[in-house]
């Protein structure tokens, strides 16, 4: 089985987790060989309190930057040449279990003899928070999606189960991470 390891350095305020070092964010996606039968995806976003002020202070955020990888001949980029992109993407809390609620667009782009086609998924889901723990002073919260047998779904039809969600607690700076999985297709 091939691995795909998408590296990305930065700077930012998540390197709280080792101050005053860059942060490395890596995102691992198994690629399927001929025999696997699952399709990954991770998705990890970094998010910024809303524009708005007033929901700002309400605790809702929106994307500052994300990476998205999909394991190799999946459903949502079978080529394997996909760019993707974030639209109307908001992260806030959910008043009703005091966990999270996650939602947007993935745009998902392909340029094929010189045409650029784009395909949008629309995504919700909704986090409670399992636990919590604290390294190095930096606060970690592990999520789970009960609602919809934590299924991460992009609309039309390809739904992911959610194997880890984590994020890494910062009123400034939040950051997201979800990996799941699926039967491949």
């Amino acid at each position: 089985m091939l691995r795909l390891k998408l590296v990305i350095i930065s700077v930012s305020l998540v390197s709280i987790i080792v101050p005053y070092f860059k942060t490395l964010y890596s995102l691992d996606v198994q690629q399927n060989s001929s025999d696997s039968r699952l399709e990954q995806m991770v998705l990890k976003a970094q998010f910024i309190p809303d524009e708005n002020q007033f929901l700002a202070n309400d605790g809702y955020y929106q994307i500052q930057k994300f990476n998205f990888v999909a394991s190799n001949d999946s459903e949502i980029c079978p080529l394997n040449n996909c760019k993707y992109g974030m639209q109307n993407t908001q992260f806030r809390p959910n008043s009703v279990s005091a966990g999270y609620v996650f939602e947007g667009r993935l745009t998902v782009t392909t340029i094929e003899d010189g045409v650029k086609k784009s395909e949008f998924y629309y995504f919700n889901v909704g986090f409670d928070k399992a636990s919590e723990k604290e390294i190095n002073g930096t606060n970690i919260q592990i999520l789970e999606a009960p609602f919809g047998l934590g299924m991460f779904s992009f609309i039309p039809g390809i739904d992911y189960n959610i194997i880890n969600a984590t994020l890494l607690v910062d009123k400034e700076s939040p950051l997201l991470t979800i990996y799941g999985e699926r039967p491949h297709h």
